[in-house]
């Protein structure tokens, strides 16, 4: 019997997912837990592992975004359950004969058929209403090819299901091409109209090899001569250029960047500091910490518990701005930056400033390779109070973060940098190391921003102060 793909919930508040690859093709042999498809929410990109052996037939394509637990794709148990599927119908199973008179029961779930009963007639909607239906009956009608708008809905307040697409299916002329999801975002992007294209899949559907083939006998278009400035004119990229469209992530953190500079009033300052104590203070802690815990700890791993310790002393820090008013948490949690291949993500240690730094090392440590492991969930990434952004690995010597919202501030930290510095009136080398608070003065005044850097400045050339 063929075995479900469905979306997975990576997180207690993920309702959808983006489909942004498929490791595996159409009809390909696919293993139990290997790597089946790369889903991306707003957040994470994640890798999920195949739920079963058998032969893969894709339902939802790449690009594809589907509801949390709808179904992407199934695996079938062999070649002849695949051709089924694949032609839009279940295998069964050889049953025993039912007793006289009982109800036949297929083996394995059938393929829900379309009503024979005409649908009925389109809804008066006036224009840019919305539609209501259920995902199920939206992925349904976008699948094949079918106008929602135009569908009567049966289910709660006029909201289209299933069935009133597939009843309004088999109402339609028949006149729609039988072709794969795979195919047909194949056939769009290589400009091959499906209507020449002869199918050789099951029942005469068009495969993805059915459009390949006829592409590479289609004779080819000789090249229009170059017109840089049309292609400019129209948004299109002209000869030499590249476009690289957004992902689902690169789109979110575009659109949080943005909202975050148009909504927040954000002020900026900055301080150096002199890091000879917390680098003292690391060296102690090494050797005790690499031997017990096995764990390496970072400069990063001491100015996050340093930053927790001056936002307890100054909690204005750790607010967010609302429409009815200042927020104050209770809790500190705080992000922690991350640069990824595709983007940036902010995972999150909770309750940072009850722990030491030794277990805020064991934490980024865990939530660094996960990330990097694309093993990270949603819920890693959220509730952040504050976030810390360390760029110190680039040499950058000065830089400020844009807030991360709905926080209310956000710290840069920048590389140790040895530079002259007065002590005791003499000028003497030290290792400087540049902080950086950008705050939403909304919430933050100007006076207990600087009252803050002042006493994370404190803590910094004093590491112990805050341990005390």
């Amino acid at each position: 019997m063929a075995t479900n793909v469905t979306m997975p919930k990576l997180g207690l508040t993920m309702e959808t997912g983006k489909i942004i690859e498929w490791r595996k093709k159409e009809g390909d042999q696919v293993q139990e837990k290997e790597i089946l498809l790369v889903v991306e929410t707003e957040k994470i990109t994640y890798e999920v592992e195949s739920p079963a052996s058998g032969i893969l037939h894709i339902i939802s394509p790449v690009e594809s975004e589907v509801p949390v637990a709808e179904l992407i794709g199934m695996i079938a148990a062999d070649q002849a359950e695949y051709a089924s599927i694949s032609a839009g119908g279940a295998a069964a199973k050889p049953a025993a004969a039912p007793p006289a008179g009982a109800p036949a029961a297929a083996a394995a779930p059938a393929a829900v058929s379309a009503p024979t009963t005409a649908a009925p007639p389109a809804p008066a909607r006036t224009p840019g209403e919305r539609v209501k239906a259920s995902p199920l009956a939206k992925r349904l009608a976008r699948e094949k090819d079918l106008d929602i708008s135009l569908i009567s809905g049966t289910g709660p307040e006029g909201r289209i299901i299933q069935k009133d697409v597939l009843a309004y299916e088999a109402s339609a002329p028949s006149s729609r091409i039988p072709v794969t999801p795979v195919a047909k975002k194949m056939a769009e992007e290589m400009g091959v109209d499906i209507a020449l294209v002869k199918g050789t899949g099951p029942g005469g559907r068009i495969v993805k090899e059915d459009i390949e083939a006829y592409a590479a006998a289609k004779p080819a278009k000789a090249p229009a001569a170059a017109q840089p400035d049309a292609a400019k004119a129209a948004g299109k990229p002209a000869e030499g250029d590249k476009l690289v469209k957004f992902t689902g992530m690169r789109k979110i953190i575009a659109q949080k960047m943005l909202q975050s500079k148009v909504q927040a009033a954000q002020a900026y300052m900055s301080n150096n500091c002199d890091a000879s104590a917390i680098q003292a203070f690391r060296e102690q802690l090494l050797a005790y910490a690499e031997k017990k815990f096995n764990i390496r700890v970072t400069i990063t791993d001491i100015m996050m518990k340093i930053t927790a310790c001056a936002i307890k002393a100054h909690p204005v820090i750790n607010t967010r701005f609302t429409e009815e008013g200042d927020l104050w948490l209770k809790d500190i949690h705080m992000g922690m930056a991350m640069s990824l291949k595709d983007g940036l993500i902010v995972p999150v240690i909770w309750n940072i400033d009850k722990k030491s730094v030794i277990e805020i090392a064991k934490d980024r440590a865990s939530l660094v390779d996960r990330g990097r492991t694309g093993k990270l969930t949603p819920d890693d990434m959220k509730g952040s109070t504050f976030t810390l952004s360390a760029m110190g690995m680039f040499g950058l010597e000065e830089f400020y973060a844009i807030v991360n919202q709905p926080e209310n501030a956000i710290l840069a930290v920048g590389a140790i940098i040895d530079k002259p510095w007065v002590v005791n009136g003499q000028i003497v080398v030290r290792p400087i190391m540049n902080v950086g608070l950008t705050y939403d003065h909304r919430t933050i005044d100007g006076a207990e921003a600087g009252r803050f850097m002042q006493t994370l400045k404190l803590f910094i050339e004093n590491p112990m102060l805050c341990l005390a």
